[in-house]
């Protein structure tokens, strides 16, 4: 596998579990937040998980990439 590429997909994985922590970390102060109407806590708690949705996508096409390059490393 080619050292930059790896470095690159390695980048991108780091910066997805962030994104993921923080996305979590907002469902947290929603589900303890007493201010906010339980109805509008759960259209952002969607509009979150969608978000993460999108994050475990990008996710599994690096993971794609990296079985990709591996396999044409070994041929």
């Amino acid at each position: 596998m080619n050292d930059v590429r790896r470095d690159q997909l390695a980048a991108k994985m780091l910066v997805c579990s962030y994104v993921v922590r923080g996305l979590l970390d907002k469902i947290r102060t929603l589900e303890g937040a007493t201010d906010v109407p339980q109805e509008e806590k759960l259209t952002q708690i969607k509009k979150i998980r969608d978000e993460m949705t999108k994050v475990g996508v990008e996710i599994d096409n690096i993971k794609k990439e990296i079985t990709l390059l591996k396999s044409y490393n070994v041929n």
